[in-house]
């Protein structure tokens, strides 16, 4: 690249580890926005335009043709193969394209030339994959401010998501052409903001790269906000670059990343600052989720763009921080409970104090006084009118994912009569 400031590392042995096969799972379907419902089938079972939950239409008929503004498209469960263009029309605001049923996950499989286009303004995709088999073109296009969230696409194309304007959250974009662009941001003029958390962007084909962004001709302005994200390419993670008149400028954070191709008129942030890191990110299973002993497991940040849920749907953040990529590792290690203030083992006080805290922030408590049962509480917890002799007072924290303390605080002591 011309006037670039380039950091090498070679392809990276990250790569290896990522297949294109990918188990998904649930993915909670939130209610109905104030517009029409469209159904659609892999079948279309209306023969028209209807569209109806009792007479699904074809996927084409009823993005193309007929959602209109605030409109939700409900993919009924299964695969749609088609060599159609799905597009959201111009002319359309907010409409939305999700799963129809909860615990379900629509598949897209595509040869057209784009296999989902956003030309909407506003329009959101969320809940579904796209597999895009058609070289040197595109999987989901947004052309106006768009949102993706909670996707999956992998495309053979030059690229698997292509932005303008808006927002990536807890999606994967996989490409696996050679010269193929996980994410790629060009932009002719005006000035332009995407923001991207928890995304996982990642080029396998040799000179890949993870995020590709352009400012093209004069007076364009492109910005992409990156935190918590893996982006990784077999060529350059992140590749930037401005015609002269034009700037770009990628802002990571809290990300995993490591080499970069930077052009003129271009900035990207160094991976040895703002909580970024090189360290490599470990997956496991068929899909890309995290290891436990992932550097980017509880590695991330939360700000107000942080999403929900992960791409296969379970609660973010768990543990003790937002994972850094699309996918949050589940919690399954119990907290631990400390007790911090306590009475003295002989007393004659019939009250008592007791604080308390958990290695894990946010978590819950139970307390239990001698044999009684196990009841919520807070610290600090006072008891008054204990009677006089031996008592056994119990604590346990338990994680918002649910996980109990096996082995609770507990502290003894006797009353004794004045």
């Amino acid at each position: 690249m011309r006037g670039s400031v380039q950091d090498s590392g070679g392809v990276r042995s990250r790569l290896g580890a990522i297949c294109s096969t990918l188990a998904l799972a649930a993915l909670a379907v939130p209610a109905a926005a104030s517009g029409d419902l469209i159904y659609v089938a892999p079948e279309d079972e209306s023969s028209g335009f209807f569209c109806s939950e009792s007479q699904p239409c074809g996927i084409a008929v009823g993005i193309n043709l007929v959602a209109g503004d605030d409109d939700e498209v409900l993919l009924a469960p299964g695969s749609y193969e088609t060599s159609a263009e799905l597009e959201v029309p111009a002319g359309s605001s907010n409409v939305t394209i999700r799963p129809r049923d909860a615990g379900t996950r629509p598949v897209i499989v595509s040869t057209a030339n784009f296999a989902l286009k956003l030309t909407g303004a506003n329009a959101t995709v969320r809940g579904i994959d796209v597999h895009h088999d058609n070289i040197a073109s595109t999987g989901i296009f947004g052309l106006a401010t768009s949102h993706i969230r909670n996707v999956v696409s992998i495309s053979n194309g030059d690229t698997p998501c292509q932005m303008s304007r808006g927002t990536i959250t807890d999606t994967i974009c996989l490409a696996t052409d050679s010269s193929g662009r996980a994410l790629r941001v060009s932009v002719g003029g005006g000035a332009v903001t995407t923001v991207v958390r928890n995304a996982t962007l990642i080029a396998t084909g040799s000179n890949g790269t993870g995020i590709y962004a352009t400012g093209n001709g004069t007076g364009a302005s492109v910005s992409l906000d990156v935190a918590s994200s893996i982006v990784a390419g077999d060529g350059f993670d992140v590749e930037a670059a401005a015609d002269p008149g034009s700037t770009v400028d990628v802002a990571l954070a809290a990300s995993n990343f490591e080499t970069r191709a930077v052009g003129a008129g271009a900035t990207v942030t160094s991976p040895t600052t703002a909580g970024n890191q090189t360290e490599e990110p470990i997956f496991v299973g068929f899909g890309l989720e995290q290891a436990p002993d992932s550097p980017t497991v509880d590695a991330g940040l939360v700000d107000v763009e942080t999403g929900d849920t992960d791409v296969y749907g379970d609660a973010r953040p768990q543990g003790f921080g937002n994972d850094i990529g699309a996918d949050e590792l589940p919690d399954t290690v119990a907290p631990t409970t400390k007790i911090t203030k306590k009475p003295h083992e002989r007393t004659t006080k019939r009250s008592a104090k007791f604080a308390f805290k958990s290695n894990e922030p946010g978590a819950g408590f139970e307390c239990k006084l001698d044999n009684g049962p196990y009841k919520n509480c807070s610290s600090p917890r006072k008891l008054k009118r204990l009677k006089t002799g031996r008592h056994k007072f119990a604590v346990r924290a338990i994680d918002s994912a649910g996980n109990v303390d096996a082995t609770p605080a507990k502290h003894r002591w006797k009353i004794k009569r004045r």
